[in-house]
Order: structure tokens, then sequence, then C-alpha cells
């Protein structure tokens, strides 16, 4: 059996060291994520809640210099098991409670069908994002939010609510 040298990715002592450094950054990108998504949805619209909720995680991830840091986590835990697990128990497992808390005030209000499998609804908006991010290169812009926001909505609300919803623009002021 050869011994590793201190040197090898794989030696305990290193592996150990990294493990430590990867665990730092992700806490660190949490901790920069939550400050600038959490705070961001205050509106008694489910519509309304997520696009606002998605445009704060947009302005992270593009102004806030995470996109990078999320791109490389996201590979990260491709490549490594153990740092997977971390990674969806801290950053992706926070980041989805603030999607569910917006789907489940809808729900309450009405808004969202009771039949809607919320995880499903997450996955698909979280997948597309993170498709952008790390397969295409594509923008997070704008326009794409407003699309990814419907396409969200479509599925989900109740028919009431969807009417309403398409008979008015995100961002716009509410009909009473």
């Amino acid at each position: 059996m050869a011994l590793r040298s201190a040197a090898d990715p794989a030696h305990p002592l290193i592996a150990s060291h990294e493990a430590g450094l990867r665990l730092r950054v992700l806490k660190a990108a949490s901790v920069l994520v939550d400050r600038l998504t959490y705070d961001a949805v205050t509106i008694d619209d489910v519509a309304r809640d997520l696009h606002a909720y998605l445009v704060a995680l947009t302005y992270c991830l593009k102004v806030g210099g995470a996109a990078s840091t999320v791109a490389n986590l996201l590979a990260e835990a491709i490549r490594s098991e153990e740092f997977a697990v971390q990674f969806r128990q801290t950053l992706l497992r926070e980041r989805r409670q603030g999607f569910l808390a917006i789907l489940l005030r809808g729900q309450r209000r009405g808004q969202i069908r009771d039949d809607v499998d919320l995880v499903m609804v997450i996955d698909a908006v979280y997948g597309a994002i993170h498709h952008r991010l790390i397969a295409t290169g594509q923008d997070i812009d704008g326009a794409f939010l407003r699309h990814l926001t419907h396409f969200a909505i479509d599925g989900a609300a109740n028919p009431d609510y969807l009417e309403s919803h398409r008979a008015r623009k995100i961002g716009a002021p509410a009909h009473t």
C-alpha cells in the first residue's frame, strides 16, 4: 500500500483542511445571500412576493458578486458528496425555505391551490436559475424573472387568483 504524500489532495490532513475551508466559504455565502433576500418580501400577493424574492436573489448574485461563488459551490457539490450534503443542509435548504414561505403564505391566502406540490414548484424555479447560472450562462435579467414568476404562478395558482394575476402586470399597482 502506497503512502499518500502530504501534498496529495486526498491525504487526510489536506482533505480535512479543504473540507473546513469549503464549509467556511459555504457559511459566508449563506450569510451574504441571507442579507440580500429575506427582507425583500413584504407584499400580500404571491406573484409579487415571488418576483420580489427573485429580484433580491438576482441582485445578490449579480451586484453582490455571489454568482461565481454559488456556481463554484454547485460545481464542488457535484465533485464531493460530503460537500454536497453540507451544501444541501445549509445554503440550498435556507434559500428553498424562502421560496417555500412565499408559497405557503400564498396558499393560506387562497392564491395557491392546495393540491400543488410546492417542492416541485421550488425545484422548477431554482432549476431554471441554476441552469442559467451554470449551464448556459444566459443573463438572469428582468424579463427572465418576470417569465419565471408567470411560469410558477400559472402552474400553481387557483383559477380566480390566476385570472386576476393575468389581468395585471407584476410591478403595477393592484386594482381594488
